[in-house]
Order: C-alpha cells, then structure tokens, then sequence
C-alpha cells in the first residue's frame, strides 16, 4: 500500500505553522492532500475553470473552556511549498457527506454545508489518491462530528459496513 499524504510529518508541521500565523491556536487532527474541483464530472467547459487544484485539507480543533470547535480547513500552496489559509468551514454546519457515484474510482467526495451563501454554485468536489485516503478523511470527519457534536452527517453513496470493516483492518478508531 502506498504511502498516505495523511502520514507526512512535514505537511503536518506546515499546516500548523500556517495555522499558527493566522491567529488562535488549533490542534490539527488530520491534513492530507486533495484535489479540488468544482461541477459535473464529464462535463465540457472552458479549459482552465475546471481544472482540479492541488490543495490540502486540514480537519483542526479548537478548545475553548469546555467546549470544543471542529473545523475543516482548505490551504494552498503559495510557491515555495509554503501553505496559506484558502477557506474555512465549521463541521457545525456538514449536513452531507456524498461520495461520487459518477466516479469509477470512488476517490471523489462532496461535502455539503447547510450554511452556504450561494446555493446555485455547485459545492466543491475532493479527489484523493486512492480509497483509504478517501476513508480515513470521511472517518475523521465523522468521529469529530460525533464527538463534538453528538450528530453525524447524512452519508450517501458510501457503504457503511464497508468503510467500518477497513477501519477495523486498518486500527482505525470508529
């Protein structure tokens, strides 16, 4: 199996220092690399506005007394291998997880936020390496909403029993 992006200690250290100059103190969780589209998969358009964009995905808390904040955070690359902040999203406000049924890879995941201003642009579309990528975001994604908010997400499209059965093989925590 190769090896996961979510393993590389120096992306680790990048995103924390990115995160550490923007403000408050977070704890990253988990960062990995990903690929951001946005639309329909097999649709023709302008070269260019569709391409995919490297990006990285930090999933990050934040303590605050007793209480504690999960965020999921989009950084780029600015030249240089440096990362700054792209955008931010509170998990308060996941209420879907969709993985891609048009994907012949399963590797492409849409995440659905009940808070977003413009409801006519298509949310942006994640495409990982390979699947255990994809299950370990969508874990973590799912253990945070769990424990910090008591609620997990809509799933659709991905197999539950499945993904459960490859964290068990991969020691991960359900």
């Amino acid at each position: 199996m190769a090896r996961s992006s979510a393993d590389d200690v120096q992306l680790r250290r990048c995103c924390e220092f990115a995160l550490d100059s923007g403000g408050g103190k977070q704890s990253v969780v988990l960062c990995i690399r990903v690929a951001k589209s946005r639309g329909v998969w097999g649709k023709a358009g302008k070269l260019g506005r569709h391409t995919a964009k490297p990006r990285v995905i930090a999933l990050t808390t934040k303590s605050k007394g007793h209480k504690t904040k999960a965020f999921l955070r989009v950084l780029k690359d600015s030249g240089g291998g440096v990362l700054e902040p792209a955008k931010i999203y509170k998990l308060k406000h996941l209420s879907k997880v969709e993985v891609m049924q048009n994907d012949p890879s399963g590797c492409t995941f849409m995440l659905g936020f009940d808070n977003l201003r413009n409801h006519s642009v298509a949310p942006p579309q994640w495409t990982m390496r390979n699947k255990d990528d994809r299950n370990r975001v969508l874990l973590s994604i799912l253990n945070l909403c769990k424990e910090n908010l008591g609620r997990i997400p809509k799933v659709v499209g991905i197999d539950i029993v499945e993904m459960a059965l490859w964290a068990k093989v991969c020691c991960f925590h359900i």
